[in-house]
């Protein structure tokens, strides 16, 4: 929506590295309490509605502020949610991984939220903060080795239990 490149990830830490992240006033989809899904379509859909809006593009500085205020709102639900889960189940350690992870503001939110709320965060560095296909392929791998193989005409469950140890 906003003509970034392919990733967006990089360029979104990037510009919002010097943009205001509470320039533009965006929802917060926290959910009602104890939900923990995440869902990012209002989110979405208020940008959309605000770009629908505006008769020029963004000057670079507005962009800046813009990427930041949309990166702080995602962020904020990521780290809240995942937190509060963690707390409501006792878990007093939570892993922080996939391309996401590579984020700058994510990594900082996540490590002082956990030092605030005394659950131990960990982020790997940014070098192995890559895409998850690499995370399945060592889950796959794990379940291989166990002996547990499926047949060709398995199908994406996104609720299956994880069975990995």
């Amino acid at each position: 929506m906003l003509g970034l490149p392919y990733p967006g990830g990089p360029e979104v830490d990037r510009l919002a590295a010097s943009g205001d992240p509470d320039s533009f006033d965006l929802p917060v989809p926290l959910g009602a309490t104890g939900r923990v899904e995440f869902s990012f379509s209002g989110l979405k859909t208020s940008l959309l509605n605000m770009l629908k809006k505006r008769s020029e593009p963004f000057l670079q500085d507005e962009l800046n502020d813009v990427v930041a205020s949309y990166q702080e709102a995602i962020i904020d639900v990521l780290v809240e949610k995942t937190l509060r889960v963690a707390k409501q189940a006792g878990i007093p350690r939570v892993g922080v991984c996939g391309g996401v992870a590579a984020n700058s503001r994510l990594r900082v939110r996540f490590n002082e939220e956990g030092k605030r709320q005394n659950i131990h965060v960990f982020i790997p560095p940014p070098v192995l903060c890559t895409d998850n296909a690499g995370m399945i392929a060592v889950a796959g791998h794990a379940l291989l080795k166990q002996g547990i193989r499926s047949t060709l005409d398995l199908n994406a469950v996104s609720r299956w239990p994880a069975v990995v140890s």
